[in-house]
């Protein structure tokens, strides 16, 4: 099947990209907690298991994450459904996560 072929192209390429962080011009990370993303990216850490702490801190990064990173996260994630007081944080990164990867991809659309 061609579009399964397709399917497993795209995230195989989506796969690659995802490690690579922003910049600033003097080379320095955009990112303050770009180590907290490399692991959930990788898969070394669950976005639900992580502390409150390092969640929180986060947040603040995503707006820098390409549409990929973005994607992935909430692919990872797509089955952790919490109201629990104590998951807080990481409902609010989640709705984070959600609003960027729409507007990223309401860009993209519109370009």
């Amino acid at each position: 099947d061609d579009d399964g072929e397709v399917g497993v192209g795209a995230a195989a390429a989506a796969g690659s990209s995802v490690q690579g962080f922003p910049r600033r011009k003097d080379g320095t990370p955009a990112l303050m907690t770009e180590s907290f993303f490399r692991r959930l990216l990788s898969g070394e850490v669950e976005l639900k298991v992580a502390c409150q702490s390092d969640v929180s801190a986060a947040q603040s990064d995503l707006r820098h994450l390409s549409c990929e990173q973005l994607l992935a996260i909430r692919a990872q994630t797509v089955d952790f459904l919490t109201i629990s007081d104590s998951h807080s944080a990481h409902c609010n990164f989640l709705s984070s996560v959600d609003g960027h990867l729409l507007e990223k991809l309401a860009c993209r659309c519109l370009a």
